[in-house]
């Protein structure tokens, strides 16, 4: 009945783990509070600013934010929430901002995941500049670049896992995705843009004026099993200890250190007797203990002569065996 129990529930959680979106708040639409201005990064649950540039908390309870904003017009893509990021900037090419989420549970090493999320440019954007990347890693990717717009505010030097082509719809949302197996143990990502100045590519819309270069939306990130993947099977149940008992029929106790002992070998014991009785019923040797053997000598430690003894065995295994044993063994010596 437990195995049952303890299948069912393997199974259970499988597919739960394996059918979910593994992102938390994969829409930006829970709050820990209404924000109140663009950078306002901490209204998001389990979403971060990844370094100490500013990306953009977007959501319908703030009207000034959501859909009108300093970046134009967007209605969320799913529900009441979203984020924006600078992948580019003409002014400061190594200048931008990156956004970081958490997943439910760390990823599993060897499987290939699902990844998906909506982008959107914003509409007074000048270039459409990518590749947008993800990067999965094992710890929170949180570093303070030179907020100050020094020449130390750069790109973030990971190499993603994903990269997508730079979406250039500024009045729609474009989905974007793809796979990747997994290494193990990654429970924290951040997107943006992880190309240099010099190597991300950039897409003119119209030429540049005041230095908005290029910014995107994102909604609705998901990481989820993706389903053309063998599930791995069920680890085996635990195997259930099976006792026994291995007797021998003689023993020579003459110090040559082969066959010294009158040696019972037992596995899986919970209880345990052994009683041993001369030919004329007189016993000579007993203990409750399976590691302690006899050596032919009486309780007293006096040598018993060559000869044929009885023996009884009372035990009972972990498996709820009980066995009740009695026979002969001869000492020689």
């Amino acid at each position: 009945m437990k195995k049952t129990i303890f299948l069912i529930f393997f199974l259970f959680f499988s597919i739960i783990h394996y059918g979910q979106n593994l992102v938390r708040n994969p829409g930006m639409d829970s709050i820990n509070y209404c924000p109140t201005f663009l950078g306002d990064m901490g209204a998001c649950q389990y979403w971060i600013n990844a370094t100490g540039n500013s990306p953009d908390y977007f959501h319908l309870c703030q009207p000034g934010l959501a859909p009108n904003n300093f970046w134009g017009f967007s209605q969320p893509h799913s529900d009441s929430g979203y984020l924006g990021f600078y992948s580019f900037t003409n002014i400061t090419p190594n200048n931008r901002e990156y956004i970081g989420g958490t997943l439910i549970s760390p990823l599993d090493s060897g499987i290939k995941y699902c990844v998906e999320m909506y982008l959107s440019l914003c509409d007074i954007c000048e270039a459409a500049a990518g590749p947008i990347g993800i990067y999965f890693s094992d710890t929170l990717i949180s570093l303070p670049l030179d907020s100050g717009g020094g020449s130390y505010l750069h790109y973030l030097e990971f190499t993603p896992q994903l990269e997508f082509a730079a979406v250039t719809d500024t009045a729609n949302w474009v989905l974007v995705n793809d796979t990747f197996t997994a290494s193990g143990g990654e429970l924290y990502f951040v997107i943006g843009n992880f190309r240099t100045g010099n190597t991300t590519e950039v897409d003119t819309l119209y030429p540049f004026t005041v230095g908005f270069g290029s910014y995107y939306y994102v909604d609705d990130v998901s990481v989820k099993f993706c389903d053309d993947t063998t599930i791995p099977p069920p680890p085996p149940p635990p195997v259930e200890p099976v006792s026994s008992i291995s007797i021998p029929n003689i023993f020579t106790p003459n110090g040559d250190n082969i066959n010294d002992d009158f040696r019972i070998l037992s596995e899986h014991l919970s209880t345990y007797n052994l009683e041993i009785y001369n030919r004329w019923g007189v016993q000579v040797f007993t203990t409750n203990f399976t590691g302690q053997f006899w050596d032919g000598r009486t309780t007293s430690g006096s040598e018993c002569s060559d000869g044929t003894y009885y023996y009884i065995i009372r035990a009972t295994g972990v498996d709820n065996k009980e066995y009740l044993l009695k026979g002969f063994v001869t000492l020689i010596r």
